[in-house]
């Protein structure tokens, strides 16, 4: 198994909240260092699912499989060939967010063309990117530290 692979199937840690009334999911790997990260995925890339939900701001279950589909397309891409991971997924109101390290942001974009090609319509996805190599984004904005009180009930195997 190579280390792109065990990261994807590390442990998750999956946290739920409310944020001006509307409920929040965050899905990111944790326990995760500063050490632990892949030096060669310097480039953040953070893909926006804009999407139709319910009362909530939560998809629909048809959007829900939808997403699901291609996050385990890409994920599945990126880990071929070690050429990224994901690291993070937030859920708010209308829109999903897909956290990503990379090698570089052509390479994720191939990538993303490849999944597509046999789609009768592309992913409705938005793709910003920028330079990162020491994670900082996922540390400052998007992991979440397990506490020591918390059961394995907390933790899902994944992503």
């Amino acid at each position: 198994m190579n280390q792109f692979t065990e990261m994807m199937e590390t442990n998750w840690l999956i946290a739920q909240g409310v944020v001006n009334q509307f409920p929040i999911l965050v899905r990111c790997i944790s326990p995760l260092s500063r050490e632990d990260t892949l030096p060669e995925l310097t480039h953040l890339i953070v893909v926006y699912w804009e999407y139709e939900g319910d009362e909530q701001g939560l998809p629909l279950p048809s959007e829900s499989e939808l997403m699901e589909q291609f996050e385990r397309r890409i994920c599945s891409a990126l880990a071929n060939d070690r050429f990224g991971v994901l690291v993070g997924v937030q859920t708010i109101n209308g829109r999903r967010t897909f956290i990503y390290y990379a090698r570089n942001v052509e390479g994720f974009q191939d990538h993303l063309i490849e999944i597509t090609e046999d789609l009768e319509k592309p992913y409705p996805i938005q793709i910003e990117a920028d330079e990162d190599p020491q994670w900082n984004f996922f540390f400052e904005h998007i992991y979440i530290e397990p506490e020591e009180n918390e059961g394995d009930q907390s933790r899902d195997n994944n992503p």
